[in-house]
Formats: C-alpha cells, sequence, structure tokens
C-alpha cells in the first residue's frame, strides 16, 4: 500500500477482530504458563536401597524400573499463542509462529521501507531473509537452521502476508540493493489513489458500531473453519489446506479473464517493466477470487444464520467476477507504480511543477513568481528559469522572453 501524501495508511483497523485469534490465550498467559512449567519440578522417583521410594530429579547411573517411569509425571508442553497478526520479529522468530499457527500470519509493518531495511540485520547482510519470503510467495516448503537447536525448522505450506504502507518516494528500497531482478517486488498488491485533494467536511462518524460487529463475526466465523486432515503420512499430522472447485460457469468467466491477460503480454506496446508484475496476477488473481467467494459464503452464514456444513462450496461466477474486478483494481495501480519505479526524480519534480503551474490563471508563471512561492523547493529566480526552459524543452509549454524594461523582465511560460 501507497501513500500520496507524507503520511503512512494505518492499516491496522481492519485486523482489529484477528489481532489474536482466541480471547482466552494472551500473550501475557502464554508467557506465565511457560514459566510455571520450566519452574516446575517434574522429578522422577528413585529406589533407595531399603526399597523405598525417594524423589530425586538428578539422572543416576543405576537402572529406573519401568514400572516407575510410567506412573513419574510427565513435563507438560507450554501453551502455543494462537495468532493472525504480528510485526516486529526476525525471520526465525516468523518462522516458529508460522510452525505454531497453519493458517498463516499477517506481518504488520507500518513502514514498508524500515521492514525492508532491517532484512539481513542480524547476519551481516548476508542471510536469507528475502528468499525466505519468496519462497513463502510461492508456498514452498521453508528450511530454517537454527542455532538453538539441532533440528532445523521446517514449515510445509508457509503461508504469510506482509502488510503496511510506503510513501512513493521511498518505493524504491523495496528493489534489491544490488540491482539484481529478484521478482519481489512483482510480488506486492499496491494500492496507489490519486490525491483527493480538498473535501468538504462531513458529519459521518465512520464505520457504524453495527457494521463493525458484523465484520467481527464474519472473522470469526472463518475462524472456526475446519482445515483439512492429512489422508496420508506425508505430511504427519499436520492440518493441511482445503481445496476448493469451480463450477462450469465460474470457470469460463476465469478462462476469458485468463486470457486477456496473457494477451496483454503480446501487445508490441506493452511495457517491458511489466513483464514480471504481469506473470505474479495469475495468482494474485485466484487469491483475491478465493477471498471473495470465502467472505460471501461467511456473509451469508453470519447474516442469516444459516448452519454450514464442512462441504467447502463450489467457487461461483459471481465471486469470480467479483475477485477479478479487484485484480484489475491492483493491476491498476500497479502500472502507476512500476511506471513511476522507471521514472527519475528530476521528472517527478517536473510533474510536480507542471501541475502547479496549470493551477494558475491562464496557465502562466514567470521565474521570479515560481522563486517567490517556492515550488518544488526553488531558491533563486535563475534556477527558477533554468527550470521553465527545461519544461518547454519537454513540451510541455513554451518559454517566451519579451523586450521590457530592466534586466529579463518579460520573461514567463505559457503552459500547453
Amino acid at each position: 500500500m501507497t501513500t500520496t501524501n507524507n503520511e503512512v495508511p494505518k492499516v491496522e483497523e481492519p485486523l482489529e477482530p484477528v489481532v489474536v485469534e482466541d480471547p482466552n490465550m494472551t500473550t501475557a498467559i502464554a508467557i506465565r504458563a511457560a514459566e510455571s512449567i520450566e519452574d516446575a519440578d517434574y522429578s522422577i522417583a528413585q529406589p533407595k536401597a531399603n526399597g523405598e521410594i525417594a524423589a530425586d530429579s538428578r539422572p543416576t547411573s543405576h537402572v529406573v524400573n519401568e514400572e516407575l517411569l510410567a506412573d513419574a509425571p510427565q513435563k507438560p508442553v507450554p501453551p502455543e499463542l494462537r495468532q493472525v497478526v504480528t510485526n516486529d520479529c526476525t525471520t526465525e522468530k516468523l518462522a516458529c509462529i508460522m510452525a505454531s499457527n497453519p493458517r498463516g500470519i499477517i506481518r504488520l509493518n507500518d513502514e514498508l521501507a524500515a521492514f525492508i531495511r532491517t532484512m539481513n540485520l542480524y547476519h551481516g547482510g548476508h542471510g536469507a531473509d528475502r528468499q525466505f519470503y519468496l519462497s513463502s510467495w510461492a508456498g514452498s516448503t521453508a528450511q530454517i537452521d537454527r542455532k538453538s537447536q539441532n533440528a532445523p525448522l521446517v514449515i510445509r505450506e508457509p503461508f504469510v502476508n506482509v502488510l503496511g504502507g510506503i510513501q512513493p518516494d521511498m518505493i524504491g528500497t523495496l528493489e534489491d540493493e544490488r540491482g539484481r531482478e529478484d521478482g519481489f517486488t512483482h510480488r506486492f498488491l499496491f494500492s496507489f489513489p490519486t490525491p483527493i485533494g480538498r473535501h468538504d467536511w462531513n458529519e459521518s462518524h465512520g464505520v457504524s458500531h453495527r457494521i463493525r460487529q458484523v465484520w467481527h463475526d464474519v472473522m470469526d466465523w472463518l475462524f472456526e473453519l475446519a482445515m483439512q486432515e492429512p489422508d496420508n503420512d506425508d505430511f504427519g499430522s499436520e492440518p493441511q489446506p482445503r481445496t476448493v472447485r469451480m463450477t462450469l460457469d465460474a470457470e469460463e468467466v476465469w478462462a476469458k479473464w485468463h486470457k486477456a491477460h496473457w494477451d496483454e503480454t503480446e501487445w508490441d506496446c506493452f511495457p517491458p517493466h511489466l513483464r514480471g508484475v504481469w506473470s505474479k496476477f495469475e495468482v494474485h488473481a485466484l487469491t483475491l477470487v478465493l477471498v471473495a467467494h470465502m467472505l460471501k459464503v461467511a456473509c451469508d452464514r453470519v447474516l442469516t444464520g444459516k448452519e454450514y456444513l464442512q462441504r467447502d462450496p463450489q467457487i461461483d461466477a459471481e465471486s469470480v467476477q467479483r475477485g477479478l474486478k479487484l485484480a484489475d483494481y491492483f493491476k491498476h495501480h500497479n502500472v502507476r507504480v512500476f511506471n513511476r519505479l522507471k521514472v527519475s526524480n528530476e521528472d517527478l519534480r517536473a510533474q510536480q511543477i507542471i501541475i502547479w503551474i496549470r493551477k494558475r490563471p491562464g496557465r502562466r508563471v514567470t521565474p521570479r513568481e515560481m522563486h517567490q512561492n517556492g515550488v518544488a523547493g526553488i531558491e533563486t529566480t535563475s534556477e527558477a528559469r533554468a527550470i521553465l526552459k527545461d519544461l518547454a524543452d519537454r513540451g510541455y509549454g513554451e518559454f517566451h522572453s519579451e523586450p521590457g524594461k530592466g534586466q529579463r523582465k518579460g520573461e514567463y511560460f505559457q503552459a500547453a
């Protein structure tokens, strides 16, 4: 997500229902429970010479009776925090959270630029944090090697969403610092709306309490859906994602969009820098279709109170159309973002200045007026004159110099 001004948009409010999935399992409860387990004394009963039983937490060299071992208290497993959202954590910690939450995790970042800068921070800049997110997007099995454990942490079907805001001038920080094209930025869905400008005040109080409650209920209902139990030993006892298929009508709608999407890449005028973006949108579109479908099912059950049987209802044509409408929205905004990445700072400054000039009466301005208004950080009249001549060279208008009293009294720029 990007913003059109210097403020990064707040994205926490829609996530309010999913900050902690289980309201009875807070972070503090989980920490206290884990500490009590670590402090408890789970000793093994050892036989004395006279046949009596004594407790000793330290292992001895002699063999312990099997019956005594069977009756000995077992150290319980610390409870795992069920969560959906996390923020400031290392990749190793994120992997641990994902292993305990197979439904997936949202990594929430107020500033995406800061998220990128901290990658590999604890590995001297030579870690594999970026590769971890690339593999997770593709659903590839992730393996994290940690010094604290002998066995690596393996996550099958990893699912992590990176959500946050970024200022337009900082979008370039998402690219690889060495200039390599690894497709990292192509995996983002950007929302980059045009500035709304001035608008009249209204007395709206925002989203009503009733709508907020419905949103909470929808999220709760979705989290109650059971995952697919494994039917073989390939994944042990780990729950797996469920498979939802399309109806015949839905497949026709999808096939039509799919063909049109790839036909666009064959246009003679198709920008080369968008080919990587377009290659990822097939997955983006299917994901949005699934989101639209499951929200439709959830809203239908929450608003009507209908009983739901876990039969994985097929995706209908209406859900596909809704999801593809979202996909087209994001395609348009991603084009804006990636076109901006190819624009230099000088080009952006020229666009800012010409927009300001076109709002003036008569769409004209003198170098002195440019300087006096401090447009785009201009500090001298000479600098303003050079910029206006550059705008004329770019085809944004004409620079006129007419005879007059004093030096350069008749200079002005007329915007096209």
